[in-house]
């Protein structure tokens, strides 16, 4: 069309429209990580897939000891997966050629579905875990497939991607260490264990959220 002396085509609109994006891309500064979520959004991810609450309801063990011990082996060791996965995501994501907001968008279906499928499990009966006993539980169930889950693993590859391994670690330590105390103190019956499977719940939803 000729209006006022100018054309206006959709080949001259939609090319000119791509260029001045490029135009502020290219003179943007260069700062690693800046397209990333915020500190906070990916701690809140991390903590809430890891979810201490739920961890702590399926911590076996009669005496608060006994579980603090457990929960905190298990941590540790889970951890050490999920940091590891963090450690090697630069290089792994550079050998499959995948860009970080194409892990991070990839990671957080995976996280969201997890979130639901254990959404739906609340609704049946507590956390369903089978594995060893006494000491040996710090192996299976708690750091796996508890705290090294699929879609924490995932989480930390990715995170590790965009901030760097040292934050999944600090996220992680205080997750674990939020995990021994609720281990600790988690009561088996009455209010108290009520108000821990709604907090168990509520991290799950956040953790869908996020």
């Amino acid at each position: 069309w000729f209006i006022d002396g100018e054309t206006r085509m959709d080949d001259q609109q939609h090319a000119i429209s791509a260029l001045l994006r490029t135009e502020a891309i290219v003179e943007a500064p260069i700062a690693p990580g800046r397209d990333a979520p915020s500190r906070w959004l990916w701690a809140l991810a991390l903590l809430a897939v890891l979810n201490p609450a739920w961890i702590a309801l399926a911590v076996p063990g009669r005496a608060a000891r006994e579980r603090a011990g457990v929960a905190a082996a298990g941590g540790l060791v889970g951890s050490a997966v999920i940091v590891l996965a963090a450690a090697v995501s630069g290089a792994l994501l550079r050998a499959l050629d995948v860009s970080p907001p194409a892990v991070r968008l990839a990671v957080g279906v995976v996280a969201a579905v997890a979130g639901i499928v254990r959404m739906v499990g609340f609704a049946r009966t507590s956390p369903p875990v089978e594995g060893a006993a006494g000491w040996a539980a710090a192996l299976v169930p708690v750091a796996v497939p508890l705290v090294a889950s699929p879609a924490l693993v995932l989480l930390g590859l990715s995170a590790g991607a965009d901030l760097g391994v040292l934050f999944v670690v600090g996220c992680l330590v205080v997750g674990v260490a939020v995990t021994t105390v609720l281990a600790a103190v988690r009561p088996e019956r009455g209010p108290g264990r009520t108000v821990l499977r709604w907090a168990a719940a509520v991290l799950t939803a956040a953790a869908v959220v996020a």
